[in-house]
């Protein structure tokens, strides 16, 4: 019985690291590219207005327990989306805030 490029475990690691590093190229483009974002007027406008529609901001708590289930969720994205993009760019987040507050 001969082996096969399916049943090699060294082809399949090879294989998987590269997909990982495929991957982590992916994310580090998707990075630069919020960061040329947030760089702008424009693109911190719209980042704010998504953080918005997340009532990143609000209270979650209702009375109508499945209200308060949908609002944590939402909120919950947009804290995800927040501490990403902090963590791209603490400044430009700042500076994105300060605009909001200062109209």
């Amino acid at each position: 019985m001969t082996m096969t490029d399916i049943d090699d475990p060294l082809l399949e690691i090879e294989q998987r690291e590269l997909a990982e590093k495929a991957e982590k190229e992916k994310l580090k483009e998707l990075e630069i590219a919020i960061k040329k974002t947030l760089e702008t007027v424009e693109g911190r406008r719209v980042f704010q207005w998504i953080l918005d529609m997340t009532a990143v901001d609000s209270s979650v708590t209702s009375q109508d327990m499945t209200l308060m289930t949908i609002a944590s969720a939402r909120r919950d994205i947009g804290l995800q989306i927040l501490n990403r993009l902090k963590g791209i760019n603490l400044e430009l987040v700042r500076r994105m805030e300060n605009e909001k507050l200062n109209g």
